[in-house]
């Protein structure tokens, strides 16, 4: 990897804190690292900024994100389980918090189960 690395540590508060992590990664760097670069201390918005030289051209570079939904496991919750959630929510709010009124935003696919499951009742 080469080029400007931003590194977020914006809730690091501690000054201690901040010049332990600039220290380490200075050393670690110094010492594992045969590319010129630069490491700069945390910004005032807890920001590290790193200047590295790009050695040779990466072919692979790999990037991801957890999944908000399943947290990386690759399953989602069956959607007869939402639907078990959902009507146990709802009755909570109607019975025990007395609401008169709901707004309810559903995925398609449930959003179908509901339409398609009451017409069929009545």
């Amino acid at each position: 990897m080469g080029g400007i690395i931003v590194v977020d540590f914006i809730d690091m508060r501690s000054q201690d804190g901040r010049k332990l992590i600039y220290k380490t990664m200075k050393d670690e760097m110094g010492n594992n690292d045969r590319a010129k670069h630069t490491v700069l201390p945390l910004s005032k918005f807890g920001l590290m900024q790193i200047t590295r030289e790009r050695v040779r051209p990466q072919m692979n570079i790999i990037t991801k994100e957890v999944c908000p939904t399943c947290n990386g496991t690759g399953s989602i919750t069956a959607s007869i389980l939402i639907t078990d959630q959902i009507e146990q929510h709802i009755e909570h709010l109607f019975v025990k918090q007395n609401e008169t009124e709901l707004v309810l935003a559903l995925h398609p696919f449930l959003y179908a189960y509901y339409t398609k499951a009451s017409s069929r009742n009545g």
